[in-house]
């Protein structure tokens, strides 16, 4: 029985060879893994599935190594997901909005950064 590349079961496994990469901070590779599995899911969740939040979070992440500007869409998107799942004042919430003002900062964007970190 084959999955093929299209499947939540090789999506979960290409998850975590993106992040060893991260890790390894091999960037271009982790982006190129987390782009792919966010397709996937996509294609296959629903859209406030929160494993489309958890990928989303990871390429935010990475991004903000490489390209902040490409980064805050990718956050801001697995910030409304696990608004939606969690609401504002839980935990997982927080770690999205640390990361969506420190790629502000990095923006330069001192306002909307000191917004998503005093949330």
């Amino acid at each position: 029985r084959k999955l093929g590349k299209e499947s939540l079961v090789t999506s979960e496994t290409l998850y975590e060879i993106a992040e060893i990469h991260k890790r390894k901070k091999d960037y271009d590779k982790a982006i190129e893994c987390f782009n792919q599995v966010a397709s996937v899911r996509k294609k296959l969740l629903d859209d406030d599935h929160i494993d489309i939040a958890v990928c989303q979070e990871s390429l935010g992440e990475v991004l903000s190594h490489k390209s902040c500007e490409e980064a805050v869409p990718a956050l801001q998107e697995a910030l409304r997901i696990k608004k939606d799942r969690f609401g504002d004042d839980s935990v997982q919430v927080s770690k999205s909005l640390h990361l969506l003002g420190c790629a502000y900062t990095k923006l330069g964007d001192q306002e909307k950064a000191i917004e998503a970190l005093m949330k």
